[in-house]
């Protein structure tokens, strides 16, 4: 549950997905500060949902290496977005 915590604070204070912010981390150190931060998890796995422009919650998946984790999120909402669109 601690995991789960931790990404949904890492989405909902940086308003992007976790994996975004481990990304962008990895190439300019702009987060690493948070890295040892027991309140946010620098890795994927957490995705805004965001729904005319404000984000209205998040998407959490842990268990899997973190590039897993937050692929599953990308397929999940790939495929809502199409069955969105079928109706």
């Amino acid at each position: 549950d601690e995991w789960l915590n931790r990404k949904q604070n890492t989405v909902e204070t940086f308003g992007h997905s976790s994996y975004y912010i481990w990304s962008i981390n990895e190439q300019t150190h702009q987060y690493e500060k948070y890295i040892h931060d027991d309140k946010f998890a620098i890795c994927g796995g957490g995705f805004p949902i965001i729904v005319n422009h404000q984000n209205v919650g998040c998407c959490i998946v842990s268990g899997l290496t973190h590039n897993q984790d937050h692929q599953i999120i990308v397929d999940c909402l790939k495929k809502f977005k199409v069955q969105c669109n079928d109706k």
